[in-house]
């Protein structure tokens, strides 16, 4: 069951990335863009679990699940810190 979502999530994540951006540039829509950009995180997320799956199970290497897994940290941690900033750039404006 876990496959076929997988797979299911790296075929329709491209579409819902493209159209996010398309329109949330039309519309002007930072949250749009922003949405956007999530979902291209879930699609980094898909590929990397795939990889290693496949790995261990082809290649029998257990140890390529979890550094795939690692492979997620820097990008996650550039989007965290990037939200972080925004955040708190939002919050001194208010004040």
């Amino acid at each position: 069951m876990g496959l076929i979502i997988l797979v299911t999530s790296l075929l329709i994540n491209p579409i819902l990335i493209y159209f996010k951006r398309k329109y949330g540039r039309k519309l002007d829509s930072p949250a749009l863009l922003a949405d956007a950009k999530d979902t291209f995180i879930c699609l980094y997320q898909t590929i990397v679990v795939l990889a290693g799956l496949l790995l261990v199970n082809w290649l029998g290497w257990w140890w390529a699940d979890p550094v795939a897994a690692l492979l997620i940290v820097p990008y996650a941690a550039k989007e965290g810190w990037e939200a972080y900033t925004k955040a708190r750039e939002i919050n001194v404006d208010k004040k």
